[in-house]
């Protein structure tokens, strides 16, 4: 997991370093950000793609 994190977390903001705008396509498979077995989000993914510091109203939508 914690190679998985610093992956996205490194290309989410390489891409916004650029100017570029991104999307996460991965919601329930290999790098899943919710698990619906479970009804849970994946929170170290979620942190990753949206840092907790700042973005309170984006991730209340999650």
């Amino acid at each position: 997991m914690d190679s998985r994190v610093r992956y996205l977390n490194f290309i989410a903001r390489l891409a916004e370093n650029m100017g570029w705008s991104w999307a996460y396509w991965q919601f329930d498979s290999d790098f899943i950000l919710y698990d619906i077995a479970n009804s849970r989000r994946i929170e170290p993914v979620l942190n990753a793609l949206i840092p907790t510091k700042g973005c309170d109203s984006l991730r209340m939508s999650i």
